[in-house]
């Protein structure tokens, strides 16, 4: 069973990944905003669609509207050091957006796909 990540963040938070190329993001409930580093358009995906980043350089994520999404984990071998970098991340994200109140990224969790 393929394991995966789901985030839950408030409409206009501002969720940062990388080194995630090849993983399905999916976004389970909301809408968000998405750009990838060197690509030319952004993208607007709603509940149920998803989008696999081409690349490992920046993908930004904002919440148009409050969401949950959804991203594969790495193989078994590789998953605890991507956990601990995207917890790095997200900790020095909120720190550089001063994100507070219903800005603020609710919850990070790992659980079964549901597809």
């Amino acid at each position: 069973m393929k394991k995966t990540i789901q985030y839950e963040f408030d409409q206009g938070t501002v969720l940062s990944l990388r080194s995630i190329a090849g993983r399905t993001l999916r976004v389970v409930s909301g809408q968000v905003w998405l750009t990838e580093s060197a690509q030319r358009t952004d993208i607007v995906i709603e509940r149920g669609g998803f989008y696999q980043p081409v690349s490992n350089r920046l993908v930004v994520l904002e919440a148009l509207r409050d969401a949950r999404i959804e991203l594969d984990l790495p193989s078994p071998s590789r998953s605890l050091h991507f956990l601990t970098s995207l917890a790095q991340r997200i900790s020095g994200e909120s720190k550089r957006f001063a994100l507070s109140g219903s800005q603020r990224l609710k919850k990070i969790r790992a659980a079964p796909s549901l597809g």
